[in-house]
């Protein structure tokens, strides 16, 4: 045996060693209890007593050669350390996941999974869609609609199974990208507002908006294009989503510019009609994103059926913002 392949299988038993030490099947009850912030909560959440989370946390800080977590009056606070640790851990509890599923077969009939699906609000209406379409084909899974912030990590680290969005980016290393429908741009109003029906340049710089702040520098693609145009809006107030600009668009006067195929769902609720741009805008990619499809069976099944679902919905808003342009 040569010095190399020595060394090779020294450094092999050694790995072996410190992997003997390591019981994963802790590290969802530790996330757990990140998220809990107490071993009643925790034992309630995931069917143990508090004594088996007690002495599996003792485990923990036993493996990993820290407290993991400090008690502040009833509550468990993460060290350093563990906050560290935690995206780390997510990630590694999603590859094991799909590395353990590649290759197998996948029957939303048979499975009792939970589905995260992560988007922003205006889209959450299509992803409650999408949520009601897949249940009818797994009667047994769950399903779960979250903020998709952070979602690219979050997806990565197998705590979002599919994201739903506006994505112009390419896939990254383990995604898996998909074009559903380029979503076009209009501006709503209230009903009660007075507005043509092709309203003019003017008519829409004239009254107030209400847009959604994404943070970053303040450049707004609106802004780009209106100003591309020779047009410039008043921005009478600024919100956090867009819900709160529909309700804000409902109440207060103002305009909201934003995707009425999107919105067309909650904007017939409160009351709002989509008007055409009197300036040009491009389009929106609409995208679903899932890990890589190719050996995940279960990824795979998610993109092609929230795909279909989405197509068929968007299809159908198609349809009745068309008629009522017409009525």
């Amino acid at each position: 045996m040569n010095a190399w392949v020595a060394r090779l299988v020294a450094m092999s038993n050694t790995l072996q060693k410190r992997l003997s030490r390591i019981d994963l099947n802790l590290l969802p009850l530790l996330l757990v209890l990140m998220e809990t912030r107490s071993t009643q909560a925790t034992a309630d959440q995931i069917g143990r007593t508090q004594s088996a989370v007690s002495h599996a946390l003792n485990r923990l800080r036993d493996m990993m050669g820290d407290q993991l977590f400090v008690r502040h009056g009833p509550k468990l606070i993460p060290t350093p350390l563990l906050l560290e640790l935690e995206t780390p851990m997510r990630q590694l509890l999603g590859d094991a996941a799909s590395i353990v599923e590649r290759g197998v077969a996948f029957d939303p009939a048979q499975s009792d999974r939970e589905v995260v699906i992560g988007c922003f609000d205006l889209v959450m209406p299509l992803a409650s869609q999408v949520s009601e379409a897949l249940k009818v084909q797994g009667p047994n899974l769950t399903f779960r609609i979250t903020d998709a912030r952070s979602s690219n990590t979050r997806l990565r680290t197998g705590e979002i199974d599919l994201i739903i969005g506006l994505y112009r980016n390419k896939a990254e290393p383990g995604q898996s990208v998909s074009f559903v429908r380029n979503v076009g741009w209009a501006f709503l109003a209230s009903e009660k507002m007075f507005m043509p029906d092709r309203p003019s340049a003017k008519d829409w710089a004239a009254r107030p908006h209400v847009q959604v702040y994404t943070g970053g520098q303040g450049r707004s693609p609106v802004a780009d294009a209106a100003r591309l145009a020779g047009v410039k809006r008043c921005v009478a107030l600024q919100v956090d989503s867009f819900m709160q600009a529909l309700f804000t668009a409902s109440q207060e006067k103002m305009l909201f510019t934003t995707f009425p195929l999107l919105a067309h769902p909650v904007a017939q609720q409160f009351g709002l009609k989509a008007y055409p741009l009197p300036f040009e805008m491009p389009d929106a990619p609409l995208s679903l994103v899932t890990r890589a499809t190719k050996h995940d069976p279960f990824a795979n099944w998610l993109h092609n059926s929230a795909k279909d679902v989405l197509l068929d919905a968007l299809e159908r808003a198609a349809r009745d913002l068309q008629k009522e342009a017409l009525n």
